[in-house]
């Protein structure tokens, strides 16, 4: 029996061990030269990263059919914010101490990418707090617009991550992510998605026939 669940729910095992695999870095982290900055780098790519492949789940369903993926969009959304709440800890309890007052003013008027990224977590929290079932029911179609903040908060979070990086005219990952979340936020355009729909029935097709024969 234990075989049997493992072999139906590999995805969702799989899924929550990429959510912890950000884990295995936090280590080798604090024991950079640089612990703060090699932390607050580290939450911070990682909980983008979870958040853009949540962003790539509902395209991937659409071409491929698997029914098992649109269960893993929650969850790889839900990992995201957890590190982006720890990516925000780091940056407020170790490179700011606490210090309210000092965030405010470098907030307000030395770095702007604060803003920005205080911004896309501020959209993302409600998103958090209502991902589960019960309040997917009790906001009805609410839920879903109250999601679709989501294709606001990803962008806002890259742009955050590029400005953080400008200055040290590091931003080859950041423009990636940007052409990443292009392409996937376009998909979802109507004209773009029915060609999408179109090209994953062909393939569903095609794959269903190389299994009867």
């Amino acid at each position: 029996m234990f075989l049997s669940k493992l072999r139906q729910n590999w995805l969702l095992i799989a899924c929550h061990c990429v959510g912890l695999l950000p884990l295995a870095g936090l280590l080798p982290a604090w024991r950079a030269i640089d612990p703060v900055k090699a932390l607050t780098q580290h939450t911070g790519e990682w909980g983008l990263n979870l958040l853009v492949a949540s962003l790539a789940i509902t395209p991937l369903y659409w071409l491929s059919g698997w029914k098992a993926l649109p269960k893993l969009r929650k969850w790889l959304g839900l990992y995201g914010f957890f590190w982006v709440c720890g990516h925000l800890l780091v940056y407020i309890g170790l490179a700011q101490a606490w210090d309210w007052q000092a965030m405010v003013w470098v907030a307000l008027k030395k770095q702007p990418y604060i803003q920005v990224g205080v911004l896309a977590f501020v959209l993302l929290l409600p998103l958090a707090l209502t991902s589960s079932d019960g309040w997917k029911a009790r906001l009805r179609k609410d839920w879903k617009r109250l999601h679709q903040l989501v294709y606001a908060i990803i962008p806002l979070s890259d742009l955050h991550y590029y400005w953080a990086k400008s200055s040290k005219l590091n931003t080859s990952r950041p423009m990636l992510f940007a052409v990443i979340i292009l392409a996937l936020l376009l998909i979802r355009l109507p004209a773009v998605r029915v060609r999408a729909a179109k090209i994953g029935n062909q393939i569903q097709n095609w794959r269903r026939s190389r299994k009867n024969k």
